[in-house]
C-alpha cells in the first residue's frame, strides 16, 4: 500500500484502486474533501487529487455523497465547499473555498431546491446588510429542534449557528410560524440558543452570550433586518422609565440605579421623564422608550452618568438608539456630572484614574479626554454618586434655563 498525501487521515492505493475509507458514505475519500464529481466515467475531484471510478458515470454514483448539488448532466458540486456566489448576467459563479470557480446558467439552476435559497442574489426579504460573516441563509428544518448529527454537519462554528438561529427565529415569526422561543435576550439565549449550541457540540461557554449580543445588535442596528419588537422581544423594563408630567420631552438617562432616588426627585420637581439603564442601553428597551416618547418629541437627553469614558459612551449610545427607532433628539447628550461642580478638596478625595487596558479601552479614554478635557487635562474620572443632590438640582436648573425649557 502507498500513502497518498496527508491531512490527518490515512488514504491508500490498493491493487490499482482507491481503498474505501469513509464507512458512512462508502466513498473512496472523506466526504468533506470532495469538491466536484464529473464525467461519464465518474471522476471525483478531491483535496488529495482525482479519484476515478471508470465503471460508473457521475450520475450513477452521485447519491453516495450527501451534499452534492447537480449543476448539469454528470456534473455535481459539493455545496459545503461554496465560499461565495458572484453574479454575472444570466450566470452565477460558484466560488469554492479552494479558489475553483464553477459557472452555472441561472435558467437551469434551481437555487431553492439545491441550496435552500430563494435566489442567488440576496436573502428574502431583501436587506442591505452583509450576510457572509455568518453565512446567513434559510434552512429547510428547524435548527432549534435539529439532531446533533444534522447541526454538526451543517455548522463549523458556534458563531455561524448563533447567527442563523437568530435569522431563522425572525423568519419564522415573519411568516407566522409559532415557536416557544424566549421573549427577551436572556430567555432566548437559554432557549433555544444554549441547548442548540450544546447539542451541536459547541458546549456551554461564557463567550457565546457575547457573540449573541454582538450579532443581534449588528442585525438590528447595522443591517436593519428587524427591530426587537419585530423579533418578538417584549418590553424588558417598563417599570424603569417614567414619562414626565409637564416636560416629558426632557429625558434624564440614569446610568446606575444607585442614583434612582435622585432621578425620581428631579422628575417630581421638574416634570421630566427618566429611564434607568443599569449599565449600557439595550436596543430592545430603547425601542419601547422611543415609542413611549414619540408623541412628545423632539427630545433632549440629560445624562446622569459617571464622568468617565464609559458614562459618556452610555449617553451617546442612548441618543443613537433613540434616533435609530425614529425619535427626533436635539443635539448630543447633555452631561450633568462635570468637574466644576466639585471643589478642589472633593476632587482630591473622589477623582479616580481611568483604566487604560486593554488597548481598546485606552483608545476610548484618549477619545473621551479630547471631548471632555478630563480633570485638568488628566485622564481622571468622577462618580455620579459623589455629586450631592443639592448641586445636581442646581445643575439641572441651569441646564433647563440654557435650553429655554
Amino acid at each position: 500500500m502507498r500513502r497518498v498525501g496527508w491531512t490527518g487521515r490515512a488514504s491508500y492505493w490498493v491493487q490499482g484502486s482507491w481503498a474505501s475509507w469513509d464507512p458512512k458514505t462508502g466513498l473512496a475519500c472523506w466526504a468533506d474533501q470532495v469538491t466536484l464529481l464529473m464525467g461519464k466515467q465518474a471522476c471525483w475531484t478531491t483535496d488529495l487529487g482525482p479519484v476515478n471510478w471508470p465503471e460508473f458515470t457521475a450520475d450513477q454514483v452521485a447519491g453516495r455523497h450527501p451534499d452534492l448539488i447537480k449543476l448539469g448532466r454528470n456534473r455535481y458540486l459539493n455545496r459545503r465547499r461554496i465560499f461565495r456566489i458572484l453574479m454575472a448576467g444570466h450566470y452565477a459563479q460558484l466560488v469554492l473555498d479552494n479558489g475553483h470557480v464553477e459557472t452555472v446558467r441561472l435558467l437551469y439552476f434551481n437555487s431553492q431546491e439545491l441550496l435552500g435559497l430563494p435566489n442567488l442574489v440576496h436573502l428574502e426579504p431583501r436587506c442591505a446588510g452583509l450576510y457572509r460573516s455568518v453565512n446567513l441563509r434559510d434552512w429547510s428544518y428547524e435548527l432549534a429542534r435539529a439532531s446533533a448529527e444534522r447541526l454538526q454537519a451543517d455548522f463549523a462554528t458556534a458563531r455561524e449557528l448563533i447567527g442563523n438561529l437568530i435569522w431563522q427565529a425572525y423568519r419564522y415569526r415573519d411568516r407566522g410560524i409559532v415557536t416557544e422561543y424566549g421573549d427577551n435576550h436572556r430567555r432566548f439565549f437559554y432557549d433555544p440558543l444554549t441547548t442548540t449550541l450544546n447539542r451541536a457540540g459547541f458546549g456551554q461557554r461564557r463567550g457565546h452570550y457575547v457573540v449573541f449580543e454582538e450579532l443581534f445588535s449588528q442585525f438590528v442596528a447595522r443591517d436593519r433586518f428587524f427591530t426587537p419588537r419585530d423579533f418578538g422581544f417584549r418590553d424588558p423594563a417598563p417599570h424603569l422609565r417614567h414619562i414626565g408630567s409637564t416636560r416629558p420631552q426632557l429625558l434624564l438617562v440614569v446610568e446606575k440605579d444607585t442614583v434612582l432616588e435622585q432621578a425620581q426627585q428631579l422628575a417630581a420637581e421638574f416634570g421630566i421623564s427618566y429611564v434607568v439603564l443599569g449599565g449600557k442601553p439595550s436596543l430592545t428597551a430603547s425601542q419601547y422608550l422611543a415609542e413611549a416618547l414619540q408623541p412628545y418629541g423632539p427630545v433632549v437627553v440629560l445624562a446622569l452618568v459617571d464622568y468617565d469614558p464609559g458614562g459618556w459612551i452610555t449617553g451617546s449610545s442612548q441618543v443613537d438608539h433613540l434616533r435609530q427607532f425614529g425619535l427626533t433628539v436635539r443635539g448630543d447628550a447633555v452631561y450633568l456630572v462635570i468637574p466644576k461642580l466639585f471643589s478642589a478638596e472633593e476632587i482630591d478625595l473622589y477623582a479616580l484614574p481611568c483604566k487604560t487596558r486593554p488597548p481598546r479601552v485606552a483608545a476610548e479614554v484618549a477619545a473621551w479626554l479630547v471631548k471632555s478635557g478630563g480633570i485638568g487635562g488628566e485622564p481622571l474620572s468622577l462618580l455620579a454618586d459623589n455629586l450631592s443632590p443639592e448641586r445636581l438640582r442646581e445643575r439641572v436648573t441651569q441646564v433647563l434655563a440654557e435650553l429655554n425649557c
